[in-house]
């Protein structure tokens, strides 16, 4: 798999995108069942994706909030294109909050968001409790294709990017702490397979069926973190959903029988 090629989806799933306003209403309306107090609350940094804000990130917080996690957004505006000087914004506020709380913080990152988190973490690992990846394609590289990269490249064609100087995912040693990747076969802007953490100890890779724009308030990624932030990092173990849920999580396949 590491030399396929990813490509950008077909029209039928990009037609699949206007999902997003039903997922929405379904999280909302689900939030009541979703409220119950977190096995081991602690603080966590969600990331929006690329061109998004908090608000983006909105529905998943208040989920978390309500289990008692310490949930907060970036407080940074619009997500931008990456700069080093973006970056270290980005660290100064993970910074912030660990210490703030004397503890790892666990990130959450959507779609571009997800590439930074882990960026984060493999700059600061002591701060970094866990990471999770909502529909992020971290193992895109040069020469694939995807619908962000195609719309980056008319809209911003000049524009440096920082993590364009990354070297390949498939090139570099795993994260240090537990990592969770959410990801979606009908997917309309990526390549799902760029999404893949490489299976071992302390990975993860999650299915569920949403668009690429509604994963944020998507009720299957809501539960999925929900779960993985109850989870010991000394105890850690793959999930499994829910009593009740499983209709909401496709079988998950190996990443070496992907296709």
């Amino acid at each position: 798999m590491a030399e396929d090629r990813f490509v950008a989806p077909g029209l039928r799933y990009l037609a699949l995108e206007n999902r997003f306003f039903a997922e929405s209403a379904l999280l909302r309306a689900a939030r009541p069942l979703l409220q119950r107090t977190a096995s081991d609350p602690h603080a966590v940094l969600v990331l929006p994706g690329l061109g998004s804000t908090d608000r983006s990130t909105r529905p998943l917080r208040r989920v978390l909030r309500q289990q008692h996690h310490w949930v907060h957004g970036w407080n940074l505006g619009r997500h931008k294109i990456w700069t080093r000087e973006s970056v270290a914004e980005v660290e100064n506020r993970l910074e912030e909050l660990h210490a703030r709380y004397g503890a790892p913080v666990s990130l959450i990152g959507i779609s571009a968001g997800g590439i930074l988190a882990r960026e984060l973490a493999r700059a600061h690992p002591e701060r970094v409790r866990q990471v999770i990846t909502v529909v992020s394609p971290f193992r895109h590289r040069d020469g694939d294709d995807n619908r962000i990269a195609r719309l980056l490249s008319r809209v911003a064609p000049g524009d440096s990017d920082h993590f364009r100087e990354l070297p390949r995912e498939d090139d570099r040693p795993p994260l240090p702490m537990p990592v969770t990747s959410i990801f979606s076969r009908s997917d309309g802007l990526i390549d799902w397979r760029s999404c893949l953490e490489t299976p071992g100890p302390g990975r993860d890779n999650i299915e569920i069926r949403t668009s690429h724009f509604g994963a944020a308030a998507n009720i299957a990624t809501a539960i999925a973190v929900s779960e993985r932030l109850s989870c010991p990092v000394d105890d850690w173990h793959p999930f499994v959903p829910p009593k009740g849920t499983s209709v909401l999580f496709p079988g998950r396949r190996a990443l070496n029988n992907a296709s």
